[in-house]
């Protein structure tokens, strides 16, 4: 009878052992679960941000394309505004020339009608 006791505790501690271990088998697979889900996740997020680099990338190359053809039309308008302004400086040197022209004429009239009076 002590024999069997002796059994009888041995198998109680075994299926308490084993109790033990089930329970914690199920702990370690509940955070291996987690684990997983965390990975994907974490998966997802880097897959969002690696899209969110490129459309970054994309943006930024097609912002410094447009900054090169708004460079380049700067300079064709500041080219064109020197032309307007070299043009509109010999039209008024004409001007200045023929309004001169126009008051030695007069100066001259004038002074052949005083010559007429006399």
């Amino acid at each position: 009878e002590e024999e069997l006791d002796i059994v009888s505790s041995r198998n109680r501690e075994a299926a308490q052992i084993a109790d033990r271990a089930l329970a914690e088998a199920r702990m370690n697979a509940e955070f291996a679960e987690n684990a997983a889900k965390r990975v994907v996740a974490v998966k997802g997020l880097l897959s969002k941000s690696h899209n969110q680099a490129v459309s970054s990338e994309t943006v930024a190359g097609t912002a410094d394309a447009e900054a090169k053809i708004s460079e380049k039309r700067a300079l064709e308008a500041e080219k064109r505004a020197s032309r307007a302004r070299d043009e509109a400086e010999k039209h008024r040197l004409k001007a200045e020339e023929e309004s001169k022209k126009e008051d030695e004429l007069l100066m001259e009239l004038d002074a052949e009608q005083e010559q007429l009076k006399l």
